[in-house]
């Protein structure tokens, strides 16, 4: 069989493989209990690169926007545009996709991709899909539900299984995390979304009491305005207009994050994690053009890493 022919065998098994994950949730994603914000303006991007190094290692982090009709492998709906579940999903529902490859100097390459279904009216999520590749691959969906958080998480159960596609894999587990009480946690969304919140609302606007769900537990955020200095900026940006290279001095918006455990403090904690960074986070916004430009913090393992916008590609 011809090379492009086998590769395009294996896209579509891995593309069967999440419509089965995702149509495996028993639980309905719609209900009370799916705490949001009220309303969200549009972004004005719809792809941003970043770029760093850190002490052992390069990374390069790809967050982009795609809309369910765009969507590879035809991830949420049916061919007759119904939900998998059984769920209708909102005309507004968007995907966000971040993908980091982490280059390691010495030994190897890790790829990691997360898909992240929402609502792009009130930041509703819906579904979370990552997936490691290379040599300790795994694949782990999560479901918004009414009682809480569903995560399965599949893995290969022997050497042989992990050359096989996932949907062979036969290592599975499944776990529910309830919701923590209302008051600790008004709107429960995702880390990565904290990019796409900082760049479309305004701070004061943010949620009071703003929860994201991690590996297996919730996260009270604390998302501070910081003092600002001018900093120099440079990278690609993408238009109807045509191409362009921004190269500029600025002063940026500052926000750094932080969080508490929002659950009882008898359960054992997991670090909060934003695109690989545990601690010192601070993201980085273009007040004019409402762009995240750098992230920056600390990696548990590569150390302080900062993430500068390279590639942006406006709406």
């Amino acid at each position: 069989m011809p090379l492009h022919g086998t590769l395009l065998n294996k896209r579509i098994t891995i593309y069967l493989f999440l419509l089965t994950l995702i149509g495996s949730a028993h639980a309905a994603v719609a209900g009370g209990d799916m705490r949001s914000c009220t309303f969200l303006p549009p972004s004005s991007w719809k792809r941003l690169t970043f770029d760093g190094s850190g002490t052992s290692a390069k990374i390069t982090t790809r967050i982009q926007l795609t809309s369910t009709a765009e969507m590879p492998g035809d991830l949420i709906t049916t061919g007759e545009g119904k939900a998998l579940d059984g769920v209708e999903m909102a005309e507004n529902t968007t995907l966000l996709t971040v993908e980091t490859t982490v280059h390691y100097l010495l030994f190897f390459n890790a790829t990691y991709t997360e898909h992240i279904l929402f609502n792009t009216a009130n930041a509703r999520v819906y579904r979370r899909i990552r997936q490691r590749h290379g040599t300790d691959p795994w694949v782990k969906a999560y479901y918004w539900t009414r009682q809480g958080v569903q995560r399965r998480k599949i893995m290969p159960a022997s050497p042989d299984e992990k050359k096989q596609a996932p949907v062979k894999w036969t290592r599975q587990s499944q776990s529910l995390f309830p919701y923590p009480d209302e008051r600790e946690c008004l709107v429960i969304s995702d880390s990565t979304m904290l990019c796409y919140l900082l760049s479309v609302l305004e701070y004061r606007k943010l949620p009071s009491v703003l929860c994201v769900f991690g590996k297996a537990r919730f996260h009270r955020l604390i998302i501070d305005e910081q003092a600002s200095f001018p900093i120099k900026t440079a990278f690609k940006m993408h238009s109807s207009s045509g191409d362009d290279r921004v190269e500029a001095q600025l002063t940026p918006l500052v926000f750094s994050v932080s969080a508490l455990p929002a659950v009882s403090p008898a359960i054992k904690p997991e670090p909060f994690s934003l695109l690989g960074l545990e601690k010192d986070i601070c993201i980085y916004i273009d007040p004019s053009r409402r762009l995240p430009i750098r992230v920056s913090g600390v990696n548990p393992k590569l150390g302080n890493l900062i993430l500068n916008l390279s590639d942006a590609e406006l709406k």
